[in-house]
């Protein structure tokens, strides 16, 4: 029997990388293929992983995933692998089983080393090799690149992979968005760590165990065959601290370089840290002077733009990494018109470049009566916010700034600057500012000096002329006033995250990865009245998954951003079964060239949900394929279609056509500007069989009737469907009885229905339902309103009984879904309810001691880690299904709802549950018994 598994690879390039396969128990997920590790093949051999060519493929059983490297899967596309399992034996579980072709050399195996019995312990691939101590906590003391031979941890800095603890301030305002470290650190090096190696064929893994403060540690890193990535994981298990904030550092081993962080659709450099793990912001404030800042998938200790210092051979005999620019000029108009020509070259390529005046445009500001700028009025103000590099523009003389840092330099370098000045109508001069305060090193500055407005354009014209390709400034060595011949490497190292956005480059040139800090809610100073119950949502067993990139070159010639989106976006694997079928055994449905495009979309064309228009989303109307160019160059690119297309239109961010574009011979050729975001709609003709669309999730609310008012119920976005038709019920309502005849009491409430699609008219009616002995007129309400309409309707409420209290409902469906406001009349409604855990299952048990039904919803919420895997991914160490369950309890009834506690086969971790109630525009809270660590 064969097994068919399709590789499908979701990002618009070839890529060879690692493939998880999911089995249970000895079969393969959505298959019957047995799976056995170690010596298993069909007619008793080894049981083997072919692809679509027959050659068979190495692999790797890793607890319960086939591990295996895919080879050039196609951009956008699949490639088919075939799985030959054994015919009647049970799998083998072992945490370390390999399979490999016949003729290859074995090389598998487990074994641990207890701390004190040796000192190092490594593992390696074809590219680096990793060495850690179980002394220092398993930290590492050595990575060396193999092809570069290159070491590039900093022993006198530390070890890399190491937790730290920061204490933070209790009383910080804000604290869940806010650092505030006070100087205490514990360093995960301070203990010593049982370290235990890995290896099999196609990975090898060091696994490091010990304590830290207040949990337990496990780290896992990782050396793949053929991949030059480092996946690294760590796990705090059973957290119980307070008042930490918790990172990992990586002390580096290189020189001159900067911290590049990657945007959403760009790379910016930004600044190093003043000082050494000490964090201190709010708001707009950095007391600290830090430099951390928010990264996308990626930072590197790299470069995006050097100025090279040249000899008479044209070698660079000296380097500097540009960093965030601060332009200084005069009050001239020629001078500000060619910073602001620079400014633009530069931020082109990822360098923010801020201009200022030379004296702080002291004079004008002096005689407002109020401020209207947030610029520093002193240069050095602005040091904490990332000014780490100045260009000073100069005619004449006229730049204050200039004219004081020629005055600190050598006579003879100033009267060689003068001379080229006078020789040549413009002259430059690189120096360092050391009128920096203290703690900073001195500040970077190239100056540039010229006899008039031209010359000055025309020297930096000359200074830029490099910049498009090569992202280079030139300029010969005597124009450095500086003695120091620094050079920065020509190597990079990139921290990747899957969702631990801050990042920090110390001054020592430490890379920082923030893992988490806590954050208490309810009985605290900033939230007593955010929950009825204290709640440390860090009291839990952690999952934090990153990775390394050690690179040679900048990280625009080793790209880092494929490397970041390839960690962020695994290949597929998907189970298939053998049939008949048009497509072949490989195929890439799109193809977009150069590297530096990257998509980031493609969809169905419209935002229907967004726009409030009734019309759907289908991909048989149009797809659109949104990219962004990546490096800050302009790029001629090409988009390559798998089948002839019968219409091609560039569109803007709002999808609304702009031109229309040709095709020759299935594919685009398109300009695209530096960090351009660009968007294209699509056709492609139709298949000669029409495929079946398939429905990816949930379309409809859980609640069978679903609050409108979803703001109440602090459910964040709207319901699904994005409520086009509103209903609303507004009045106070009197119980007393205020007219004689009868004993009845009337009232006028208000109904209101608007119809918020933008081309659809909507007709239906408004049903009301009242407590036993109440009467509505009307009962029920038609409604016929066009696009952008509502309308408010008087409902006569009377009591025909004693009864004064319960609820009054109005109910509307809409887009098969039912939505209902309500009236709380007399008392509030409110329910009885208890959640706990029994074993396994979390029970919420909800009691209505009241005389009207009462219609709402129950969420379990907690943490990452106890999303269902397919989900949370490397995060995921149990689930809890399902995460809600609407509800209807009638009056004086009685329910109970099961959540399920699914471990996989292992122990549970320590988590945090909180059951959250939401009913007639209500919420309340209750902490599920056993959320808090054993422990703590």
């Amino acid at each position: 029997d064969y097994y068919p598994i399709a590789v499908f690879n979701p990002l618009s390039w070839k890529r060879t990388d690692v493939v998880k396969l999911k089995i249970q128990g000895s079969r393969v997920k959505g298959q019957g293929a047995r799976v056995k590790g170690q010596g298993s093949r069909v007619k008793g051999q080894n049981s083997s992983l072919r692809d679509s060519q027959g050659k068979e493929v190495p692999y790797q059983i890793e607890e319960d995933k086939i591990v295996f490297i895919a080879q050039d899967v196609p951009s956008l596309g699949y490639k088919v692998y075939y799985l030959i399992p054994e015919q009647d034996a049970e799998a083998q579980k072992s945490s370390v089983i390999s399979h490999q072709p016949a003729g290859e050399t074995k090389n598998y195996g487990l074994w641990t080393m207890d701390y004190g019995l040796r000192k190092e312990m490594s593992i390696e691939n074809e590219f680096y090799k990793i060495t850690v101590d179980p002394l220092k906590g398993g930290g590492i003391i050595s990575l060396f690149d193999k092809y570069e031979s290159k070491e590039l941890i900093n022993k006198a800095s530390g070890v890399g992979n190491q937790i730290v603890a920061l204490e933070e301030d209790p009383k910080r305002p804000e604290p869940p968005w806010e650092v505030f470290t006070t100087g205490k650190k514990v360093f995960s090096s301070n203990f010593k760590a049982k370290v235990s190696v890995e290896r099999g064929l196609i990975f090898s893994t060091l696994i490091i165990e010990g304590k830290f403060k207040d949990c337990e540690k496990i780290q896992k890193i990782t050396l793949y065959r053929g991949i030059k990535r480092i996946d690294l994981t760590t796990y705090l298990k059973d957290y119980s601290g307070k008042d930490d904030l918790l990172v990992v550092t990586f002390p580096t081993n290189l020189k001159g370089s900067m911290p590049v962080f990657e945007e959403r659709f760009g790379v910016v450099v930004r600044s190093k840290s003043k000082d050494y793990l000490d964090f201190r912001t709010h708001q707009q404030h950095n007391f600290s002077e830090c430099g951390i800042r928010s990264s996308y998938q990626w930072m590197d200790a790299n470069y995006s733009l050097l100025l090279k210092f040249l000899n008479k051979d044209n070698q660079d005999i000296a380097s500097v990494a540009l960093g965030m620019v601060g332009l200084i000029i005069p009050h001239n108009q020629e001078v500000i018109r060619a910073g602001y020509s620079l400014q633009e070259k530069l931020i082109k390529k990822g360098i923010f470049c801020t201009p200022f005046f030379d004296d702080g445009d002291k004079k004008r500001r002096e005689k407002l009566k109020e401020e209207d700028s947030t610029m520093p009025k002193e240069l050095n103000e602005d040091l904490p916010y990332g000014t780490s590099f100045r260009i000073s523009l100069d005619i004449k003389g006229e730049n204050i700034y200039s004219q004081r840092l020629l005055k600190n330099i050598e006579r003879e370098k100033r009267l060689e600057f003068k001379e080229r000045l006078k020789k040549d109508g413009f002259s430059y001069l690189f120096l360092k500012d050391k009128g920096i305060p203290s703690g900073w090193p001195p500040l970077p500055v190239l100056i540039i000096s010229a006899k008039d407005g031209e010359r000055l354009k025309s020297s930096l014209q000359t200074l830029t002329k490099d910049l498009d390709e090569r992202s280079v400034l030139n300029l010969p060595e005597e124009v450095r006033a500086d003695k120091e011949k620094e050079k920065v490497d020509n190597y990079g190292l990139a921290v990747l995250n899957t969702g631990n956005i801050l990042n920090s480059m110390e001054k020592e040139g430490s890379l920082i990865l923030f893992l988490m800090h806590t954050s208490s809610w309810g009985g605290t100073a900033w939230g007593p009245d955010r929950l009825p119950f204290l709640l440390v949502p860090e009291w839990k067993t952690h999952t934090f998954p990153y990775a390394l990139y050690p690179h040679s070159g900048s990280w625009k010639k080793a790209k880092t951003y494929k490397v970041g989106y390839e960690y962020n976006n695994p290949l597929i694997a998907h189970p298939l079964s053998i049939h008949k079928g048009p497509l072949p055994q490989r195929l890439s449905f799109l193809k977009v060239e150069p590297d530096n495009l990257i998509v980031t979309a493609l969809k169905p064309k419209g935002n229907p949900t967004a726009s409030l228009s009734r019309k759907e989303a289908e991909a048989k109307k149009g797809i659109i394929l949104r990219l962004y160019e990546t490096e800050g160059k302009k790029t001629l690119g090409r988009i390559s279609f798998f089948r002839p297309l019968s219409r091609l239109y560039q569109t803007n961010l709002l999808e609304e056509r702009e031109r229309v574009l040709k095709v020759t011979k299935g594919s685009l050729s398109v300009k695209v500007n530096p960090f351009s975001i660009e968007t294209f709609e699509f056709l492609p003709q139709r298949l000669k069989k029409e495929l079946k669309s398939k429905i990816l999730g949930r379309e409809k609310e859980i609640a069978p009737f679903i609050h409108f008012k979803s703001w109440q119920h602090n459910s964040g976005a709207q319901p699904l469907g994005y409520c086009p038709v509103a209903i609303s019920l507004e009045g106070r309502i009197k119980t007393g009885i205020h007219i004689g005849q009868g004993g009845v009491t009337t009232n006028i409430i208000k109904l209101g229905v608007s119809n918020d699609y933008i081309d659809k008219r909507v007709k239906g009616s408004v049903s009301l339902i009242l407590p036993e002995g109440w009467k509505a007129h009307p009962q029920a309400i038609c409604y016929d309103l066009a696009p952008v309409s509502q309308k408010v309707y008087p409902v006569l409420i009377a009591f025909m009984s004693p009864k004064r209290e319960g609820i009054i409902k109005a109910r509307i469906e809409e887009g098969g879904q039912t939505f209902q406001d309500i009236i709380e009349v007399g008392k509030e409604h409110l329910l009885d309810w208890e959640a706990k855990q029994e074993g396994d299952k979390i029970k919420v048990e909800l009691f209505n001691p009241h005389q009207d039904s009462i219609e709402g919803e129950v969420t379990l919420i907690s943490s990452l880690e106890s999303w269902p895997e397919e989900e949370g991914g490397e995060y995921s160490l149990f689930s809890i299904t399902p995460r809600a369950q609407g509800f209807v309890i009638p009056a004086q009834g009685k329910r109970t709802y099961l959540f399920n506690l699914n471990t996989r086969g292992r122990k549970l971790p320590s988590f945090w549950a909180v059951a959250k109630l939401a009913y007639n525009g209500r919420v309340d809270y209750k902490p599920v018994r056993s959320f808090r660590p054993v422990h703590s």
